[in-house]
């Protein structure tokens, strides 16, 4: 070991001594993050001329589009391996793999990657998330840039959908969620797929508003988040136990189906029942005014 390592010197002294520099292969994982700094570039170039705030979200894991040869070549691979496996060894499935390199390296097709890519352009007040995959050949330059989905929504909702995206804690930022949270997480995305398509932002900005107030008040429990959006309905500023009084939190089922929650409550504009959705939206807000 100690002879290998000095060995190793030895052959770094001279390579420097010869004016020579030692450059280290670039692995996939570089290869990835040229790629997404080059995705981050192309956005903030196409916005260069304007004042809006490009914002980085998440970058999922890239996607590798082979060519009908390499797939062939993986799948002559993959005989080979199930062969040294058993100890086989087949001189014609080597003939084969170096044909099949053969035809990769004359072929014109390329191995080439998207990259998917969340984002935010950030206007007065206002978020604008963007979901693109973008097109890359062997190189770091960008060949297609395609946007999948968009939403809008007030620029204060941003972080906790940040956390959203990336499955962090709704109400401990910064740590993993529990089987809780997961849960809750799971019952608005199926709701959100049911949705049709022009429905979809408006549930989404109500969504990351039960997520923030959830985060907030630092509780899942459905009788405390519909405290909240109650006294919102009626006053527009969240619950606050010395203002206002809450009577009652009911659901209303059918068989085994929750249709909606009543909630009864009192805040100094006067007595109301207000109802609400499964997924906390509101239905209706009756009730008389307190006299003077």
């Amino acid at each position: 070991m100690k002879i290998s390592l000095v060995v190793s010197l030895v052959a770094l002294v001279l390579i420097s001594a010869c004016g020579l520099q030692y450059t280290p292969t670039e692995t996939r994982e570089d290869l990835s993050q040229k790629r997404k700094n080059a995705v981050s570039q192309y956005i903030r170039d196409s916005y260069k001329d304007s004042s809006v705030v490009y914002q980085s979200l998440v970058f999922a894991p890239s996607t590798l589009i082979k060519p009908y040869h390499h797939r062939l070549l993986d799948s002559l691979y993959e005989i080979k391996f199930e062969n040294e496996q058993s100890g086989r060894f087949d001189k014609d499935l080597e003939e084969k793999i170096n044909n099949q390199k053969n035809v990769i390296a004359n072929s014109k097709e390329k191995i080439a990657y998207i990259e998917h890519h969340v984002y935010s352009i950030q206007t007065q007040g206002t978020s604008n998330v963007y979901y693109a995959d973008v097109n890359f050949g062997t190189s770091d330059t960008v060949t297609g840039f395609t946007i999948t989905q968009s939403y809008e929504f007030p620029s204060d909702l941003l972080r906790i959908f940040k956390s959203y995206i990336t499955r962090e804690s709704i109400l401990y930022p910064n740590y993993g969620p529990t089987e809780e949270e997961n849960e809750f997480y799971t019952f608005f995305d199926e709701e959100m797929s049911r949705r049709p398509s022009y429905e979809q932002n408006e549930f989404l900005t109500h969504m990351l508003n039960t997520f923030l107030i959830a985060r907030t008040i630092r509780s899942l429990e459905t009788k405390k988040i519909l405290e909240q959006f109650a006294v919102i309905q009626v006053e527009n500023r969240k619950y606050d136990p010395l203002l206002d009084v809450i009577h009652s939190v009911n659901g209303v089922w059918e068989n085994d189906e929750l249709l909606k929650y009543e909630v009864s409550f009192t805040t100094p504009k006067g007595t109301f029942m207000a109802e609400f959705n499964p997924y906390f939206e509101p239905i209706s807000v009756k009730g008389a005014a307190a006299s003077n």
